[in-house]
C-alpha cells in the first residue's frame, strides 16, 4: 500500500498532505484523475486537431505533440522533454511525412496505477499501405515496414527512463491506427518484457466505436507469419493501415 501510494504521489500528483517534491516545480494543482472504469482501448476519434503546443521539431523529423493526462507537472515536464523528443522525431522522420504533426498521448490512470503512452499515427501518411497490401493478398505477412514506429515509441520510452526515473519503463507502449471512414482503430502494443519496446508483439487489437475489441494475431511463434482471427478483423487491421482520403 505505502508503495502504491508512493507512485501515485510521484507521478500522478495526488493527495494533499504531502509537501511538494523538493526538486518539482512549483506546486500546480494536478488534473483531476481519470474516473473509474476508463476504458483502455483508444478513444474513439483521434485528436484531428490537438491543442497541445509543438514541443520538438527535429531537422528531419515531424513536428511533435505530447498530450498529457493524470500526470504530476514534473512528469509532464519529464514527457516534454525536448532533447527525448527531437530524438524521437528523428526516429520518425524515417518512416512518416516530416510535414504532419504527430500527436503522442501519455496518460495515467491512478485507479489502476497504469500508465499508456500512444502514438496517434497520422491519418493521411502511408506508412501502413505495404503492410495493407500484404494482408489484402492473404498468405503469410510481415509487418516489418511499421516496427520503426512501434520501435520509436519504445526507444523514447526508455530514453525517458534512462534520463529520469526507471519506473516509466513500466508505462506500456501502443502504436494506434485510424480508418476515419468507419471509425475504426487498431493498434499494436510493445510486448512484455521489452525494456527498450523495439520488438513486434505477436497481435494487433481492433475495435469499432462503441464495439468489443477484437485481435488479429500471427499463426506462428515468429513474424513472418499468416494471420489468424475473424474477417471482420482482418478488414478493420487493413482499412485502419491505409491512409484516409
Amino acid at each position: 500500500m505505502k508503495r502504491a501510494a508512493a507512485l501515485c504521489l510521484l507521478i500522478a500528483g495526488c493527495g494533499t498532505a504531502t509537501a511538494p517534491d523538493a526538486t518539482a516545480p512549483d506546486a500546480v494543482a494536478p488534473e483531476p484523475p481519470a474516473e473509474p472504469g476508463t476504458p483502455t482501448a483508444p478513444d474513439a476519434t483521434p485528436p484531428a486537431a490537438p491543442d497541445g503546443p509543438v514541443v520538438a521539431l527535429a531537422d528531419n523529423g515531424p513536428p511533435m505533440v505530447v498530450l498529457p493526462k493524470g500526470l504530476s507537472p514534473l512528469y509532464e515536464d519529464f514527457f516534454r522533454d525536448p532533447d527525448a523528443l527531437t530524438a524521437f522525431s528523428k526516429r520518425l522522420g524515417t518512416v512518416l511525412d516530416n510535414e504532419q504533426r504527430v500527436t503522442v498521448e501519455v496518460v495515467w490512470t491512478e485507479e489502476r496505477l497504469e500508465g499508456v503512452i500512444t502514438l496517434l499515427v497520422p491519418d493521411a501518411d502511408d506508412v501502413g499501405n505495404a503492410f495493407a497490401d500484404q494482408i489484402d493478398a492473404g498468405g503469410v505477412v510481415d509487418p516489418m515496414s511499421i516496427q520503426p514506429l512501434v520501435g520509436s515509441v519504445g526507444s523514447w520510452r526508455a530514453d525517458l527512463g534512462n534520463r529520469f526515473d526507471l519506473r516509466l519503463l513500466s508505462f506500456e507502449t501502443r502504436t494506434v491506427f485510424w480508418d476515419h471512414v468507419s471509425g475504426s482503430r487498431c493498434w499494436m502494443k510493445g510486448p512484455m518484457n521489452d525494456p527498450e519496446g523495439t520488438a513486434l508483439a505477436e497481435c494487433f487489437s481492433c475495435m469499432l466505436p462503441g464495439g468489443a475489441e477484437e485481435q488479429v494475431c500471427r499463426d506462428g511463434d515468429a513474424w513472418p507469419a499468416a494471420l489468424k482471427g475473424s474477417k471482420r478483423a482482418v478488414s478493420m487491421l487493413s482499412s485502419a493501415l491505409r491512409p484516409g482520403t
